[in-house]
This record gives C-alpha cells, sequence and structure tokens, in this order.
C-alpha cells in the first residue's frame, strides 16, 4: 500500500467487507511481441446458455473464408434448480451463481487465446443493452435474459484480457445479425456461428 500510494508500483488496492480490490492498468503487462494480421478478426454472438464464435480471414476483394467457429454452451449450469423456488442464500442456489460466474471467466479466456492464437486485430461483439423487463415469453425466459445473462462479466473480463494481449475489443450494432447471418451462411452453419460471422463482418468494416 505504501508503494502504491508513493506510485512506485502501478496498483490500487481496495477491501471490502467480502473482497479484496486490486486495481491495475492492463497495458502494463501487454504482450509487445504478439503481432497481429491485420485481415483476421474474431467475433462472437452472445446468448444465456450458449456463445457463437467465428474466425474471419478477410481479402483484398472484401470477400473472406471462415478460418474456425464453434459454440460454447452453459445451458445445463443455467437450467439447474430452475424449476425449484430457492432463495439467493441457499447455498445450492450460491453455488450454481459461483459455477455460473467461473465458466463465463473461462469463456471469455477461451475466446482470448482463440483470437490470440489465430493473429486476430479485433475482436467484435454486439452492444447488447437490455434492461430487465417482461419478455412476454414466461417467467423461465425473463429470468435466463433478466438474472441469468451476465453480460457485464462477459464483456469486463474480455476488455482485460485484450488489453494485455494487444487486441482491439469492439461493439457493432446487433440489429438483425442472426437473420442475416442465417440467410447467407445457414446451409452451412448453426445460428449461434451465423451471427457471429454477420458480427464479424460489421466489425471489420467498423471505422
Amino acid at each position: 500500500q505504501q508503494l502504491a500510494e508513493s506510485k512506485q508500483i502501478p496498483l490500487t488496492f481496495e477491501l471490502s467487507k467480502t473482497a479484496i480490490f486490486v486495481t491495475y492498468d492492463e497495458t502494463v503487462f501487454r504482450d509487445v511481441d504478439y503481432q497481429p494480421l491485420q485481415n483476421r478478426v474474431l467475433s462472437i454472438d452472445s446468448n444465456p446458455n450458449r456463445t457463437g464464435w467465428s474466425v474471419l480471414e478477410f481479402n483484398d476483394d472484401h470477400s473472406f473464408r471462415v478460418v474456425d467457429s464453434g459454440i460454447v454452451e452453459i445451458t445445463d449450469i443455467n437450467n439447474f434448480n430452475k424449476n425449484k423456488r430457492l432463495k439467493s442464500s441457499d447455498p445450492k442456489k450460491l453455488k450454481q451463481t459461483n459455477k455460473r460466474r467461473f465458466e463465463i471467466l473461462e469463456i471469455s479466456k477461451f475466446l482470448t487465446e482463440k483470437a490470440k492464437h489465430y493473429k486476430c486485430c479485433k475482436l467484435v461483439a454486439e452492444e447488447l443493452v437490455i434492461s430487465p423487463k417482461n419478455h412476454n415469453k414466461g417467467k423461465n425466459f425473463n429470468r435466463l435474459v433478466n438474472n441469468n445473462w451476465n453480460r457485464s462479466v462477459l464483456f469486463n473480463c474480455l476488455q482485460k484480457r485484450c488489453n494485455i494481449d494487444g487486441i482491439e475489443l469492439i461493439f457493432v450494432n446487433p440489429v438483425y445479425t442472426s437473420v442475416i447471418g442465417n440467410a447467407v451462411h445457414g446451409s452451412d452453419f448453426p445460428d449461434p456461428i451465423c451471427a457471429a460471422i454477420e458480427v464479424g463482418r460489421r466489425g471489420f468494416f467498423k471505422y
């Protein structure tokens, strides 16, 4: 703490009743040897139960090929005890919540490692702003979207890892990504990957 206050180390410490917070500038730890390819991006389509991802490589004529793709799924975690009315303080509920958060952090690690493996210059995601509300699709759907979908945990961790790895994290308009993605690529890929491909196309040409 004395070193931090005298600005001899780039760290800030803070205490709460339940946690110790260590804040630092991620760019201090940036991998200076990482040399990304400027025509490759990794893109994701984020949903409560599954995350589709794709690696796209663009050509000079703006065409592209899908280098790799996949789906990461946590449906089993979200469905665990969904029919039991457990209090938030119940040990089973806490275990489920902690497990979900851990897996989301592992997903962010997996995605950034994929981006780095393929030397991507950008990691592209949808700009999602969803307020808690009744979506008129049943209580299970409302619970899934309003309570279980930890978008901020995923995107915050992606931002941290991208800062360290030297990958640009950008967000694009999510409107019709699934519709367009399936219309163009639906014969070759499942829905989450189709949407991720369209997200990547938008991200590569953004700015």
